[in-house]
């Protein structure tokens, strides 16, 4: 095997094409960026799919933030919270911003 020597940092080595000392961290550090970039689009805080903003609730039913004219956007998040759970999601109670403002819901 015959080492060539061009430039201050550029070796040749005849056999196989790595790239130089300089160029593997940059590589790396590029690989990485990428990889956690792909994986940050599959993360929710759960680790479950997201259901939308303050839900709280399990596999019987929850609770959400109610604001009057937001119907389609409460019941988008009752209906992505239970088919989690293969179930589909009924409203039960609804209080007006007067007395907090919550949806109560259960899948069943």
């Amino acid at each position: 095997m015959q080492l060539t020597r061009f430039e201050e940092g550029c070796t040749i080595n005849s056999g196989t094409s790595r790239p130089s000392g300089k160029a593997r961290p940059a590589m790396r550090i590029v690989a990485t960026c990428v990889v956690l970039a792909l994986l940050a689009g599959c993360a929710s805080p759960t680790g479950t799919p997201a259901a939308g903003p303050g839900v709280a609730g399990d596999e019987r039913g929850g609770k959400i933030p109610y604001s009057a004219g937001n119907m389609p956007a409460a019941m988008n998040s009752v209906r992505t919270h239970c088919e989690q759970f293969g179930k589909k999601g009924f409203i039960t109670q609804m209080n007006v911003a007067a007395e907090g403002g919550q949806l109560v819901f259960e899948c069943r």
